[in-house]
């Protein structure tokens, strides 16, 4: 049991490592590029769909079997860690649309990084 929780854990740090790659990558096409508020909200949607789905993969590659509830509890693992993140970071401003948005893009991204498996 203790190393399927570390199996999990291992792979949450993989999601959350592309995630700071992708928003690094992102950060420098906002000061070079001068994108407006718009293409930076794509672009977050966009670095959460990757890692989610790269992560339900992964999680689901690892367990072999129930691949879309793999992925899928990977998406809400996934966003439950963001989403504390951005409640200590944020000191409490919470956007609920934009949390929905982004729950719903982590567990759909997961649950479709699980089912791509074979």
């Amino acid at each position: 049991m203790t190393s399927k929780i570390w199996g999990i854990l291992k792979i949450l740090v993989v999601g959350l490592l592309i995630t700071a790659v992708l928003l690094s990558v992102m950060a420098l096409c906002v000061q070079n590029l001068g994108w407006g508020e718009s293409q930076i909200n794509i672009g977050i949607i966009v670095v959460y769909a990757v890692s989610s789905l790269v992560g339900g993969f992964l999680l689901a590659y690892r367990e072999k079997k129930r691949r879309l509830v793999c992925g899928v509890a990977f998406g809400v693992l996934y966003f439950s860690v963001l989403f504390v993140g951005s409640l200590v970071l944020g000191r409490g401003n919470i956007d609920v649309q934009g949390m929905i948005k982004s729950l719903i893009t982590c567990v759909v991204c997961g649950g479709i990084g699980g089912v791509l498996v074979k």
